[in-house]
């Protein structure tokens, strides 16, 4: 039965549509070796730390693909956001494993959706991505810690200060987050940084830790 639903709806390549036969695969070899990559290390000599290092102290940060409008990456992140591809995430933490495994850390965490929204959704984009990169670098992942108190609106219309200022007080950190010294944050898409210094900075109101932050993509 399963191979007569394969037959009638194939596995395609989220770029090209092309049939590929690896279910854990989102992309045909051709778009996957496409793939336009940042080649950043975690480091503090990137567009993407250099972003939110303007907003808040992390110690490190990096992206891992170049986000363009109409790219394979764009798609990759709006399969992954809306139409829950859970493999998407766990081939997005196979291609960030090289980079961040050549760092310690005590604990991963990932931008925590609204609660409105995972009722909408059903699922946070981020979470599969981020428990696949606990499994491989046998790091604690905890999807507790962080709570979402302030849904996001839309931010095409305004400027960075505007997007920075709707964010304030929109996470809540658990008093648990006393445990541990050095927090590796992950999000798929970074376009402004507002999200993720706001998240990184409810964090250090908390503790005063050192955080690296992770994304999946930076917008180009």
């Amino acid at each position: 039965m399963r191979g007569v639903f394969d037959y009638i709806f194939p596995h395609r390549c989220v770029n090209c549509s092309k049939i590929i036969h690896q279910k854990e695969m989102p992309l045909c070899l051709v778009c996957y070796a496409n793939l336009p990559f940042t080649h950043w290390e975690m480091d503090d000599k990137n567009i993407s730390y250099e972003l939110i290092r303007k907003s808040v102290a992390v110690e490190k940060g990096t992206s891992i693909l170049m986000y363009q409008h109409g790219n394979a990456v764009q798609k990759l992140v709006m399969a992954n956001k809306y139409f829950n591809q859970p493999h998407i995430g766990d081939f997005m933490a196979e291609l960030a494993f090289p980079v961040v495994s050549k760092h310690e850390y005590d604990l991963i965490l990932c931008i925590p959706s609204h609660p409105r929204t995972l009722r909408q959704r059903g699922y946070n984009q981020v979470e599969r991505f981020s428990e696949k990169l606990s499994e491989k670098m046998n790091i604690k992942f905890d999807k507790h810690l962080l709570k979402r108190t302030k849904r996001r609106d839309s931010q095409t219309h305004r400027n960075r200060s505007e997007r920075y200022d709707s964010l304030a007080n929109a996470f809540h950190v658990s008093e648990d987050i006393q445990q541990y010294e050095n927090i590796l944050l992950l999000d798929d898409v970074l376009t402004s940084g507002a999200t993720l210094s706001s998240c990184c900075q409810s964090i250090l109101n908390k503790k005063d830790l050192k955080i690296s932050v992770l994304t999946m993509a930076k917008v180009m």
